[in-house]
């Protein structure tokens, strides 16, 4: 019941942004809802904002502000693109060390507001490794959110694996 209501206002929040709506966007929604998103009992990590500034004259930052186990903390980083620069700051976030291993980007549809699909592997500092995969029209955003699920995993799976 909660996940057909998550699903519902990722789409309806999606019609809001799109003028159209494809049934691929439909599934990938769904599947994303159901294969990536942590339960409820595992999710320790949650984004609560995100600021990322990038450019070919200025170096990668990504400024986040995540609540981890009901604490909020801040970090930045900085990297040789945003989505390096992401996952900087979530490590400093956090407190956990991890690798990215992969990253894989694909657009679910045709269009320039089509939805980004964001998967990633990432291995935490004991060598487990995680997968997550994330949605959104903004990539760097799916990819932020592909990243924590990854590190939800971690910290459900592997709790001591800290820095």
């Amino acid at each position: 019941r909660e996940e057909i209501s998550e699903i519902t206002a990722k789409i309806k929040e999606l019609a809001d942004r799109k003028k159209k709506i494809f049934p691929e966007d439909i599934l990938k929604i769904a599947a994303g809802a159901a294969l990536a998103s942590p339960s409820p009992e595992r999710s320790h990590v949650t984004i609560e904002e995100i600021l990322i500034t990038t450019g070919n004259k200025v170096r990668p930052t990504a400024f986040v502000r995540l609540d981890i186990e009901g604490r909020e903390s801040d970090a930045t980083g900085l990297g040789n693109g945003p989505v390096d620069a992401v996952s900087k700051a979530v490590k400093s976030a956090t407190g956990r060390e991890f690798d990215l291993l992969e990253y894989s980007l694909r657009a679910v549809n045709a269009g320039t507001d089509a939805l980004g699909d964001v998967s990633v592997t990432i291995r935490d500092s004991s060598g487990k490794q995680f997968r997550g995969q994330a949605l959104n029209q903004d990539i760097t955003m799916a990819s932020a959110q592909a990243i924590v699920n990854c590190v939800n995993k971690s910290m459900d799976k592997n709790p001591e694996a800290q820095k």
